[in-house]
């Protein structure tokens, strides 16, 4: 009989003590689903302030990052259509492009080249190019770069010669660009739409896209006159209007009233 009692009594510890760790057990699980709760609540607040911070990024980028590299920009100028595979020297490129129209570029005129390949949309005009972005160290510079580069152009016009017939006209976003053939740069493809690149003044991603935008507004506002000039879009509603200067989405939104203000002011 005591053998049972003892049995008896060691399995009533055995029960008290499971019973024990099955509360201890419920009571860790509680405050980890507690902790699970609150973790996932932070992790909700982390994302939204995620959220809220691209936000403000977004507007910054946007308000300040973006008009300052446009105004950054407005010494540059765009050489499109480079065969990807054409692999001379960028700055040699610049070079004979200033010997060929007749404003030689020495080296210390320029502070910076880099360029970007693009894909474009239509596969069977210039599938795979580049552009070299060329930033001079004066805007001077520039604009008698480009002054030299369309005179040559006009004078290609004026000639009349076969080979400038045989030369296609090609659109971007902004304007319609000119073009050369042969242009400070050998041509080592046979491929025949690799013969010409493209000269224009440098227009970065923010104004593109802010073009765009502003176009759309000037069409739905019958606004005629929209134009960029270094690297800074302009609008005027019309010839005797001044040039309204617009730097960011919401100067959009002002452009009505200030046609109206322009109007009154005249009227008076």
């Amino acid at each position: 009989m005591d053998a049972i009692k003892a049995l008896n009594d060691l399995m009533a510890v055995y029960r008290k003590n499971i019973t024990l760790d099955n509360a201890t057990i419920v009571d860790h699980l509680k405050k980890f689903d507690a902790k699970l709760s609150l973790l996932e609540i932070k992790s909700n607040n982390l994302w939204q302030m995620k959220v809220e911070l691209k936000k403000d990024m977004d507007w910054w980028i946007h308000q300040f990052i973006m008009p300052a590299q446009a105004d950054y920009d407005v010494a540059s100028v765009d050489i499109f259509n480079i065969p990807d595979e054409f692999h001379e020297d960028a700055l040699n490129i610049v070079m004979n492009i200033g010997n060929q129209i007749g404003y030689p570029v020495s080296p210390k005129m320029i502070r910076d080249i880099y360029s970007e390949t693009l894909r474009r949309k239509n596969t069977n005009e210039f599938p795979w190019s580049k552009t070299l972005v060329v930033r001079f160290r004066k805007v001077t510079y520039k604009w008698e770069f480009l002054r030299a580069y369309r005179k040559f152009i006009t004078i290609l016009i004026n000639a009349g010669s076969a080979e400038r017939r045989k030369i296609p006209k090609r659109h971007n976003h902004i304007q319609v660009q000119h073009v050369v053939s042969h242009v400070g740069m050998r041509d080592k493809t046979p491929n025949e739409r690799y013969r010409y690149i493209f000269l224009d003044d440098h227009i970065g991603p923010f104004v593109r896209r802010l073009y765009r935008q502003v176009s759309k507004h000037c069409e739905a506002h019958s606004i005629p006159y929209l134009w960029v000039n270094n690297s800074k879009i302009y609008v005027r509603k019309k010839k005797s209007d001044p040039a309204i200067r617009i730097k960011k989405l919401s100067h959009m939104h002002m452009i009505k009233s200030l046609f109206k203000k322009y109007t009154k002011h005249r009227e008076d």
